[in-house]
């Protein structure tokens, strides 16, 4: 059914069976990643929303990539590994530049730090990360349960729109009873909406279900951010009608290379623009290219040295299909 894998190298990435082109993706993972990172530099006030986009595109890279090896393996791997894969060079980076640069704070080397009001001053938190993982638990512990399972089985486009249903409601009520402000709504029941938007946009069947969920996100994200992130609603609406425009080759090469690595350039990205404005002044746009190039280097010299042979190991013990 799936013909690529989520960090595929090639330009074009098409669904066997839907035909659906998976450039798009890819391509809002690079321009996510982009603008938060020039945004995070002063570079460009783009009006927020691209972590969020990065939720919404989680959420569709599980409906595409993952869901069926759980449903047909009956287990929670290959969820349980997308967590080790982030989780485990984000703790040894926190933990690296804590032991370097300090203060230690073990809130952040255990990955719930957006639970705590006080941060490191020295900005050595990752509140995306911590979500995603989380909200990454959420949804194996849903997983392990079969009835969960045997319903997305059964009728997968009506198990991921009560995941759109259930996950809203569960935001709209906690931030019209609970003030979340202190933590700056960075909690994981508050974001999990747009992982089942993400996972919901896989499965649209036709035109009257993509404009209704393209509708009810629009006004989902303008209660959450509290008004309009043109990048995040825009964003969706290309993940959900999916067009069939596709990269140059050229311009593929650069969009996977630089999508791929999005989790290591969230890392990395303030370090290296360190190291820029070190050696050449405050200079946001040169920043902002470095800390993209060399966070994506990072990431591709972490997979060929680290990632793909463990990932070969394991999938030699039987444990990933």
């Amino acid at each position: 059914m799936f013909s690529c894998s989520a960090l595929s190298d090639s330009s074009t990435c098409i669904d066997s069976m839907s035909g659906r082109n998976y450039d798009v993706a890819t391509t809002l993972r690079f321009i996510a990643i982009s603008l938060i990172v020039f945004g995070h530099f002063g570079a460009l006030d783009y009006g927020g929303g691209g972590p969020h986009l990065l939720m919404v595109i989680v959420g569709f890279n599980i409906a595409s990539f993952k869901l069926k090896k759980i449903v047909k393996t009956g287990s929670i791997f290959p969820v349980a590994l997308m967590i080790l894969k982030v989780a485990v060079p984000t703790v040894v980076y926190t933990a690296l530049l804590h032991f370097v640069f300090g203060p230690f704070t073990w809130q952040n080397l255990l990955l719930i730090g957006n639970f705590f009001t006080e941060r490191n001053p020295n900005g050595f938190g990752y509140w995306f990360i911590e979500v995603y993982v989380q909200i990454q638990c959420v949804l194996m512990a849903l997983l392990a349960v079969p009835a969960v399972r045997q319903m997305a089985t059964s009728n997968i486009r009506l198990t991921s729109y009560l995941f759109v249903i259930s996950s809203s409601s569960i935001m709209l009520v906690c931030i019209s009873v609970w003030d979340t402000s202190q933590w700056h709504d960075r909690l994981p029941w508050l974001l999990l909406w747009a992982i089942a938007f993400g996972f919901a946009a896989r499965f649209s069947e036709n035109l009257i279900d993509r404009i209704l969920l393209v509708c009810a996100f629009t006004v989902l994200s303008l209660f959450y951010m509290q008004g309009i992130s043109w990048v995040l609603i825009l964003g969706y609406a290309l993940l959900v009608f999916n067009p069939g425009v596709r990269l140059p080759v050229g311009v593929s090469t650069v969009v996977n290379y630089i999508a791929a690595g999005s989790l290591f350039i969230y890392l990395t990205h303030f370090q290296f623009a360190s190291a820029v404005e070190k050696l050449m002044g405050p200079s946001p746009w040169v920043s902002a290219i470095v800390a993209l190039t060399g966070g994506a280097t990072l990431f591709h010299i972490y997979n060929r040295v680290i990632n793909k042979p463990v990932t070969a190991n394991l999938r030699n013990k039987g444990y990933v299909v």
